[in-house]
């Protein structure tokens, strides 16, 4: 029942909300950007919304660079507003639809058209086309004035950092990285969208439509998880991370959240659809966990304290 920031999972809430004003007939994502955005000296007119979308557009990453990290550092209590972020956008990297490259620009530049096409704020549009008609009081994106349940306290480095401020990281995320949720809500609105309840079969068709080798549709990437097929995100925003994926052989979504920045949700959403695949009870020694990069680690407690190391997972489980 507790909360928790989802990170780049955010990605797919903002490309939901602009297929669905795309059904409403607002906008086509294969419309020029031009139109939408006022002139930049580093964004190219002619990138289009899908582009933006699956990463094509070669925009480059504003929240990567020392202007972003110093300004969030210096004043982290600042509300940062989407207008305040483009300044920050540095030369491309590479020309519109000629490679593809994850970028949290691309969402930054989706979100504000959204709320011109859409006429109105993004946590607003949030509500109306994806929380109120399923349902999902628990989904919200930053300002998270109307967040229902407790919000997990962050732990960073073995220690709960949730005194320190965070609403220059969320206003810096926004729409590529600043919603919250609970796994639950997660999980339901994945199994909403996969059985048909969110988007008509061609929006659908569009939303996973996944390309070039790292597979990703809008918002969404493909990947193979316990020996299955999956469809879903990963994400990290100081202190929380998340992966959310559903796996159509087996009709499920599978959702894990953590409060730990060196949290690793995808390994243990392997083991799940393990078990879920093999209708087994736990996976055995031979489980995946010795290919993610998590030993040596150290292990601390509750107080954030150092209690001991450990070189692999047996000497973690025992």
């Amino acid at each position: 029942s507790m909360v928790f920031g989802i990170g780049s999972n955010t990605k797919t809430l903002t490309a939901l909300v602009l297929l669905r004003l795309q059904e409403e007939g607002r906008i086509d994502l294969d419309d020029a950007i031009g139109q939408y955005i006022e002139p930049h000296p580093y964004i190219d007119p002619s990138i289009t919304v899908r582009q933006l979308l699956n990463h094509t557009s070669g925009l480059g990453e504003y929240a990567g660079g020392v202007v972003y990290r110093d300004s969030i550092l210096t004043d982290p209590q600042r509300v940062w507003t989407a207008g305040e972020l483009l300044p920050m956008i540095p030369s491309p990297a590479f020309a519109p639809g000629t490679s593809a490259e994850y970028c949290n620009t691309n969402y930054l530049v989706a979100g504000i058209i959204a709320e011109r096409v859409g006429a109105s704020p993004l946590q607003d549009l949030y509500r109306r086309l994806l929380t109120e008609p399923l349902d999902l009081d628990t989904l919200v994106l930053f300002p998270q004035d109307s967040c229902v349940g407790e919000l997990a306290h962050r732990w960073m480095g073995g220690r709960d950092a949730s005194n320190r401020p965070m609403q220059a990281e969320w206003s810096g995320a926004w729409a590529a990285g600043a919603a919250l949720s609970t796994a639950y809500t997660y999980a339901r609105l994945y199994e909403r969208l996969f059985s048909g309840n969110v988007l008509t079969d061609v929006s659908m068709g569009e939303f996973t439509d996944v390309r070039g080798p790292a597979r990703y549709g809008l918002g969404i990437d493909e990947d193979q998880l316990g020996g299955q097929t999956a469809y879903g995100h990963g994400g990290n925003i100081r202190g929380y991370t998340s992966s959310a994926y559903w796996i159509p052989a087996l009709g499920a979504a599978v959702v894990v959240l953590t409060n730990d920045a060196e949290g690793r949700p995808r390994m243990v959403v392997d083991s799940i659809v393990r078990v879920l695949s093999d209708h087994v009870t736990s996976v055995d020694d031979e489980d995946p966990l010795e290919s993610y990069d998590l030993f040596p680690g150290t292990v601390y407690d509750l107080n954030g304290t150092v209690v001991g190391t450990v070189r692999d997972h047996h000497a973690l489980r025992s």
